[in-house]
């Protein structure tokens, strides 16, 4: 595309994708092609189509991700797993992708206080307890923990689950 046309469809894309969950994923990259800003980089944290969408709108969201690779002049991937998976389907280019790992600094541990810790989530003080901390998005998968917890339940006194997310 030429950096001198501006598509007419594009403000429709700017207009309704920004209220749509996966609006972030182009309204930064769309705005800074249509205002001629030369550097777009895009930090790949997620994509907008998913394992559990239905064909049709997975297909319709790799052509927009696609689409979008032609404003796009680089990428981060915050996991080799993420920049894989948008190379393999075609969404990007590989020599537009760099990986930089996702970096926190981890405190110093104190000891646990297990007891009080269990007592503040009203967990019994004895159990098995099977957690995650996530996204509370279909594509975490919890489902499959809450399953799994059901199972444990069946065969393990004393099996909690511990859910916690946004």
């Amino acid at each position: 595309m030429s950096s001198h046309r501006r598509p007419a469809g594009l403000w429709l894309w700017l207009l309704f994708f920004p209220r749509h969950r996966h609006g972030e994923l182009l309204a930064g990259r769309l705005a800074g092609w249509l205002a001629r800003v030369p550097v777009r980089i895009f930090v790949i944290q997620l994509y907008a189509s998913h394992p559990h969408q239905s064909a049709f709108k997975k297909s319709v969201y790799r052509v927009m991700e696609r689409a979008l690779d032609r404003v796009t002049t680089r990428y981060v991937a915050v996991s080799q797993a993420m920049k894989t998976f948008g190379v393999d389907r075609r969404i990007m280019k590989p020599e537009k992708i760099k990986v930089i790992y996702n970096g926190i600094v981890v405190p110093r541990a104190e000891p646990p206080q297990t007891d009080r810790n269990r007592r503040a989530l009203g967990l019994c003080s004895n159990g098995l307890i099977v957690g995650t901390l996530a996204r509370l998005e279909p594509q975490k998968g919890l489902q499959y923990l809450i399953h799994a917890t059901a199972i444990l339940k069946t065969r393990f006194d004393n099996v909690e689950v511990v859910i916690a997310g946004e």
